[in-house]
């Protein structure tokens, strides 16, 4: 692959491709309502989509290592074609193999899958992968009826369980405007 094609891998993802997870939550002292602070991030899945559809399914690969303490560390390399200064044009059979790597710890629920899955997730982050979701901030979830509501949660102090749902992704981080957020980024640097 081209090392300009290498912006493809900051593009956006669809909403299904995301996920949300309770940050913090508790019940309001003033109003008795629950409150849950929500951070969204990219799937393991969507991240090893995006780098079958941008490097091929050859062009990149991942090492995975336990370290002592239950963390894991993901390498996360992807070959990079050289390319002729002079025309732009690949030359044929050269490139070399470029690596960044991250890790996480193991989680709560599916100790050894979530930290290998976290791991490859924060590598990516390294390529541009799914970076633009730390820009949205601080984000709420929105409480209902059960059969209205997407996630749960139980509440260790009240022993009740609250049903919630993820709050709106921003209008910039939609897909479709991604063209617009790319020109106003561009825009900033001139």
């Amino acid at each position: 692959m081209k090392e300009t094609y290498l912006c493809k891998l900051d593009e956006y993802f669809a909403p299904e491709d995301l996920e949300w997870r309770v940050q913090s939550k508790g019940i309001s002292k003033s109003s008795g309502k629950p409150w849950a602070q929500v951070l969204v991030y990219v799937t393991s899945r969507a991240v090893q989509n995006r780098l079958d559809s941008v490097c091929g399914k050859g062009g990149w690969t991942s090492e995975i290592k336990k370290l002592d303490g239950g963390a894991y560390t993901c390498r996360l390399s992807i070959w990079v074609e050289s390319v002729d200064k002079d025309n732009g044009q690949i030359i044929t059979g050269t490139g070399r193999w470029v690596s960044k790597e991250d890790g996480a710890d193991e989680t709560n629920i599916e100790a050894t899958k979530g930290g290998i899955s976290g791991a490859i997730k924060r590598a990516a982050v390294q390529w541009g992968i799914g970076r633009y979701l730390y820009e949205f901030g601080e984000s709420w979830a929105t409480f209902g009826e059960k059969e209205n509501c997407k996630f749960s949660f139980k509440d260790n102090e009240t022993k009740q369980t609250y049903f919630w749902n993820p709050p709106a992704i921003p209008a910039w981080a939609l897909h479709e405007n991604q063209k617009k957020r790319e020109y106003r980024l561009v825009s900033q640097i001139n």
